[in-house]
């Protein structure tokens, strides 16, 4: 089992990739802007974490990335 930190996991592919993932069994961290938004996109999948920052700035999203045995980086707004 791997811990996945995902940007980007609210969009399209995104949310595919989470839901992947969680089928494998991994455990996940998608960094949101909008944690609530976040929890709408994907709902209550059990082992996925939302972590609300901006991946241009410093902040505690970082304490979740240094966790993580693999990073998926699919933001682009």
């Amino acid at each position: 089992m791997a811990r996945v930190f995902v940007t980007g996991g609210t969009g399209w592919i995104g949310q595919a990739l989470v839901r992947a993932l969680h089928r494998r069994g991994d455990e996940v961290v998608v960094l949101s802007r909008g944690a609530e938004r976040g929890r709408v996109a994907l709902g209550d999948l059990p082992g996925v974490v939302i972590v609300e920052g901006d991946p241009t700035g410093a902040g505690p999203w970082q304490a979740a990335l240094a966790r993580a045995t693999a990073v998926v980086h699919l933001a682009g707004e």
